[in-house]
């Protein structure tokens, strides 16, 4: 797979191609290769290419042949073979600086992402690992929106590993028995295919996490399977940082806290631009009763990739977060926009009851518990809450389900 770029190389938009080469590689399970076209300047490429160590991204001039000519994305993408062409630019004015890029597919000539980062010139290392961090993670919700939606209209008989996994994927954005079950064939159909690919694990690990959770398999069934599955994805791939997240998650649940918090860490070390990590960590720290750690992850997931396809779950971990630090007026705002995303995931309307229960305001607060009950019977009474959550501190899981029972829920 090879990837046009709009720019010698070291140039600012080499930079982005490194993010690109280097996420899509791991995106899509084959090797990346960065073409140059000369144009802009400026240098973030190392730090680039040091995050994604485990994947090689290689740079060649080969595409230098279209310097200086005017010439049709499509046509440059079947030359030179690229499905995805970034451009960019970067422009000083006094002691400030702006970096601009945009991707476009190739094949259709349809921009899938564009973004302008304007900064003050303070410190350089640190704009550098701000816009390292913040570029590659836009990169990576484009780019898997894309992919996921190209092999989705696919017929199965025509998909590779890779693609049952990206199907799979997509599938798994969206919190109903229905997808859950296709995601399930998909990912297992990808083992099949290639059992050396640890992204299909991964799949399988935040899947058996969901199922347990949403009450539509035992977790303490579905948890340790999920671990099973994060596990084989580590030996498979030691560096694939989602792996270490879905683990990070898993663990929070099964009130192993100090664990589940060494795996989110190690998933930030190894892509601090992973949301997946954060969404760990947001958990983690909720089921510690360290609301504001909790919040900040979160909102550091949502900057790194406020368009995510899974952003309905870091905002009810948001949501439930901000109640646990007793701002249930924000909680029921980020609940709210959960919903919007996601209106048959559960948390987002758990927020909603419990943060209105607190507030007195009874109407709504039924409203949200019958709304959540009737998704999630499951967690219909404490010893169920119990089982699932992961807090280990009464008073924790007390004040949790306060909100709850002030609403009328009698668990």
């Amino acid at each position: 797979m090879r990837i046009l770029v709009g720019a010698s190389p070291g140039g600012s938009t080499d930079t982005l191609s490194r993010a690109v080469g280097a996420e899509m590689g791991r995106l899509l399970g084959r090797q990346a290769i960065v073409e140059n076209r000369a144009g802009a300047g400026g240098n973030l490429a190392a730090d680039l290419v040091a995050m994604w160590r485990w994947f090689p991204v290689i740079s060649r001039n080969s595409s230098f042949t279209f310097k200086g000519r005017a010439v049709d994305i499509k046509e440059v993408g079947r030359s030179l073979g690229a499905r995805y062409v970034l451009e960019g630019g970067v422009r000083k004015a006094g002691d400030r600086i702006r970096v601009t890029g945009q991707l476009i597919d190739a094949q259709t000539g349809h921009h899938l992402w564009a973004e302008g980062y304007d900064r003050k010139l303070d410190n350089f290392f640190d704009i550098q690992d701000e816009l390292t961090d913040s570029i590659a993670a836009a990169l990576e919700a484009a780019v898997g929106r894309s992919e996921a939606e190209r092999v989705r209209v696919k017929p199965p008989s025509n998909l590779y590993a890779w693609e049952m996994w990206q199907r799979g994927w997509w599938h798994l954005m969206y919190p109903t028995r229905e997808d859950l079950s296709a995601a399930e064939t998909f990912f297992l159909h990808a083992i099949e295919l290639d059992g050396r690919m640890a992204q299909p694990h991964c799949g399988l690990a935040w899947l058996r996490l969901m199922e347990g959770f949403l009450g539509w398999a035992p977790p303490q069934v579905s948890f340790p399977e999920g671990i099973r599955h994060a596990q084989a994805a580590m030996a498979i791939d030691p560096l694939e940082p989602v792996s270490y997240g879905a683990a990070s998650a898993i663990l929070a649940f099964s009130k192993k806290l100090d664990d589940a918090l060494a795996m989110g860490k190690r998933s930030v070390a190894l892509n601090p631009s992973g949301i997946y990590a954060f969404l760990g960590l947001g958990l983690t720290h909720l089921f510690r009763g360290e609301a504001g750690d909790g919040i900040a992850a979160g909102e550091t997931a949502i900057r790194l990739s406020p368009n995510d396809q899974m952003l309905y779950v870091i905002l009810g971990t948001l949501s439930a977060n901000y109640y646990m630090a007793r701002d249930y007026l924000r909680s029921i705002e980020i609940a709210k926009l959960a919903i919007q995303r996601a209106p048959n995931y559960i948390v987002g309307w758990r927020s909603l009851a419990n943060g209105y229960g607190q507030l007195g305001r009874i109407d709504e607060a039924r409203e949200a518990l019958a709304k959540f009950l009737e998704l999630a019977p499951a967690h219909s009474t404490e010893v169920a809450a119990r089982q699932i959550y992961g807090f280990q501190d009464e008073g924790l899981i007390q004040f949790y389900c306060e909100g709850l029972r002030k609403a009328g829920w009698k668990g």
